[in-house]
């Protein structure tokens, strides 16, 4: 019986049947006409009108070449005479010798396994990708059909769904006795047939060291654990004593997570472990949840608006994080800054450089407000106020009980934003530095003082830069314009040679007082 429709045509061979193809034509209406072209064999076929073009349809279907997979090949309509034959589908009499032609059964083929490897004696869930699992023609799959073996051990098939049928199949390594892992194959047998492929080991994952070993109760500390077959098998958790540490990277070797919180307010050691398809291995060391930083101070509370300020956090439990940060935030046009901050002499302060707020144009006096962050603990926030940045005058050198002094005089000298005003001469700290009115002063330290031939450098930090020292005593002004002064040692020698052409025109005398001499004035003659 012969149906038509503007653009299908199907053929039905009894009418309990369904149809086994469906031929598209093309879009002009079909004719009621049909030609039957006998020949020889079973190639028949059907000769159809689409308007003006005539196609020639094969009774037996469009063959079998169409069928790229085994199972959707022995599926097909007997009408069609496919079968599989050395991995392709065909007609028997196109299948050559000494290949085997066969409409009862598909060979295993395996593609991939996933994962590559899991640890011995665990329960690692083996997936086997390819074909022809287990394959029944009533479209059933058939596991009693199917065995599988890994690197030497038995995989044991659970209840299998048919979501993935013939193609995917699930299974776990079973241990007995002493056993011991043999190659790398994975094994697949289905019915008579067997299909191998190199891509399973069985490894011993092992946990060499944690860093850092401490940080706050709060959590979120960034654990790094090293080891050797981290990312081996196909479920693995990372916990600190009871709580769960979330995997953030996973490599062979290495493998970071963020601690959890933990509930003890005193430092408490926990234990850290792998869990790898029900596998533990232990860190060689604890983890210490220390108690949650508290900032009690901040030491200077101003900074210059150029920033370049060091500012020093003193509280409570400050090491109980590895890497500090200050979050400064500006009250006006909510700018956040995130400055790294390094730990001062035993842990016991948390020292961070401010930032400049320039850039911004505010109107000193800028109040902010800056917290510590500590392995993602946040500190209480307190208030930073930026000032006016100092304008400095031409520095001068003097000398005072035998000791000499650079000075610097200027304008708004903030008295608390100067205690962050680092002078040091040549990388020497000044033997003292004080702000008197609005002259900074700093002792020159004594080594340098007896060595008058090396060129010396006075650094002011921040905000506007250096003072140069040299040789000839040349001081270079950090303020805008530059301008460099000269107090050189020939003014000493000035000096000398006045008083050998006065000794030589006057003549010695004990008479002769110096002291009443006025040099310049000779010396100017």
């Amino acid at each position: 019986m012969v149906i038509t429709c503007p653009s299908i045509f199907q053929v039905l061979f009894s009418r309990l049947a369904s149809p086994h193809v469906n031929i598209r034509l093309d879009s002009r209406p079909v004719s009621a006409a049909v030609a039957l072209l006998e020949a020889d064999g079973s190639d028949g076929a059907l000769l159809m009108a689409t308007g003006n073009k005539i196609t020639r349809v094969p009774l037996i279907g469009p063959g079998c070449g169409q069928l790229t997979t085994c199972t959707s090949c022995l599926l097909s309509s007997r009408v069609t005479e496919c079968g599989w034959c050395d991995g392709r589908c065909s007609r028997a009499d196109r299948c050559p010798p000494p290949s085997v032609w066969t409409q009862d059964y598909c060979p295993p083929v395996i593609t991939k396994v996933f994962p590559t490897s899991g640890p011995i004696r665990g329960s690692t869930a083996v997936t086997v990708c390819g074909g022809g699992f287990g394959f029944d023609k009533t479209e059933s799959f058939r596991p009693y059909m199917v065995t599988v073996e890994v690197a030497g051990a038995p995989c044991r098939l659970p209840r299998q769904d048919n979501t993935n049928r013939w193609t995917v199949i699930q299974c776990s390594p079973v241990f007995s006795g002493n056993f011991t892992p043999s190659g790398h194959t994975v094994k697949v047998t289905s019915g008579q047939k067997v299909a191998t492929a190199e891509g399973f080991t069985f490894v011993d994952p092992v946990i060499h060291e944690i860093f850092p070993t401490f940080g706050p109760k709060s959590g979120g500390t960034m654990l790094t654990i090293r080891g050797a077959f981290l990312d081996t098998g196909s479920k693995r958790e990372v916990t600190i004593g009871k709580g769960a540490c979330k995997i953030l990277s996973l490599s062979s070797t290495m493998l970071t997570c963020k601690t959890p919180s933990h509930a003890d307010t005193a430092p408490s050691k926990q234990t850290v472990k792998l869990t790898v398809d029900s596998v533990e291995r232990l860190a060689p060391a604890p983890f210490t949840f220390n108690p949650n930083p508290i900032v009690n101070s901040i030491q200077p509370s101003r900074s210059f608006v150029s920033g370049g300020c060091t500012v020093s956090a003193h509280g409570s439990f400050l090491q109980s994080g590895l890497q500090p940060q200050m979050v400064l935030t500006t009250g006006q046009d909510a700018e956040v800054f995130h400055v790294s901050c390094v730990y001062g002499e035993n842990r016991t302060s948390i020292q961070c450089t401010t930032p400049s707020l320039a850039k911004l144009a505010l109107q000193p006096p800028v109040v902010t407000k800056v917290a510590f962050v500590l392995d993602g603990y946040y500190t209480s926030q307190r208030d930073l106020i930026y000032v006016e940045d100092p304008l400095f005058q031409d520095p001068k050198l003097t000398s005072k009980d035998n000791k000499s002094i650079v000075e610097l005089k200027g304008h708004h000298m903030d008295r608390e934003a100067m205690k962050c005003q680092v002078l040091t001469v040549s990388n020497h700290s000044c033997e003292s530095l004080t702000l008197s009115g609005n002259t900074l002063e700093c002792i020159v330290p004594t080594e340098l003082q007896a060595d008058t031939s090396k060129e010396l450098q006075v650094e002011v930090s921040p905000p506007r830069g250096n003072v140069l020292l040299t040789a000839e005593r040349l001081f270079c002004s950090s303020a805008a314009t530059r301008k460099c002064f000269y107090l050189t040692f020939y003014t000493f020698l000035v000096f000398v040679v006045c008083v050998c052409v006065c000794v030589c025109v006057c003549g010695p005398s004990d008479s002769f007082n110096l002291m009443s001499v006025d040099w310049l004035t000779l010396c100017s003659m």
